[in-house]
């Protein structure tokens, strides 16, 4: 009896198979590097409001 079953080979992940996949993933990374330019720029001024409160003639 010959063993079938339909899995299918998965492909490398940075391999890009067509337009759209490569379209998706570099609007993703586009968004993560917005995100965190974003996040690290609030907590800078956070932390820049802190220490100009404790070290306000610095």
């Amino acid at each position: 009896m010959k063993n079938e079953n339909n899995v299918v080979a998965f492909s490398g992940r940075q391999e890009i198979t067509d337009g759209l996949t490569e379209l998706l993933r570099t609007g993703a990374v586009q968004l993560i590097q917005q995100t965190v330019k974003a996040e690290l720029a609030g907590f800078m001024e956070q932390f820049s409001a802190r220490s100009r409160s404790v070290y306000p003639d610095v």
